[in-house]
């Protein structure tokens, strides 16, 4: 009995050295970019008025962004967000309570993240894309623009333009 119990023990410590020496999946720093939307934060538009809460967490071993969205008009939304090293792309779905669903893809560009959607054609035919762009600022706070563009990448509606103020 007492050598089943050291077998075990040596077993369990094997195992936790092991663990420990497993690299990290998503330690590289373009698994990073996107950090800094982590947070807990209050969604205003630009005259201050509230239109939302936003929890922002790490998830699956740090390889996952989730955002859960409440919005004062009463629709919630869920994003997932994570880093793909096989097309070196930045990935969001987007599933919101009202039946919006976007898939979205894209990277940083000049210290923002600009996701973009695949074409579509629009109830008139025009072909468009969705645009989002998360932009930090310098007081700590970050802009979020959500567009209608076309395919030239010409901004044709704003959908969304919050402000996004971190909750101390």
């Amino acid at each position: 009995m007492k050598f089943k119990f050291i077998l075990f023990f040596i077993l369990v410590q094997v195992m936790g050295l092991q663990a420990q020496n497993k690299p990290c999946a998503c330690c590289k720093p373009a698994f990073r970019q996107f950090d800094f939307w982590i947070g807990e934060w209050e969604v205003k538009d630009t005259s201050g008025q509230l239109l939302g809460t936003s929890s922002i967490v790490l998830a699956k071993g740090d390889c996952l962004i989730q955002e859960h969205w409440q919005g004062q008009s009463g629709v919630s939304g869920h994003s997932m967000n994570y880093y793909s090293s096989a097309d070196s792309n930045w990935h969001q779905l987007w599933v919101g309570g009202d039946g919006t669903i976007l898939d979205l893809s894209g990277g940083l560009e000049k210290g923002a993240m600009v996701l973009r959607s695949s074409a579509f054609k629009a109830k008139r035919g025009k072909m468009l894309r969705h645009q989002i762009q998360w932009i930090p600022q310098s007081d700590g706070t970050i802009l979020q623009h959500w567009q209608l563009i076309d395919v030239q990448g010409q901004a044709l509606q704003t959908l969304f333009y919050g402000v996004y103020h971190p909750k101390y």
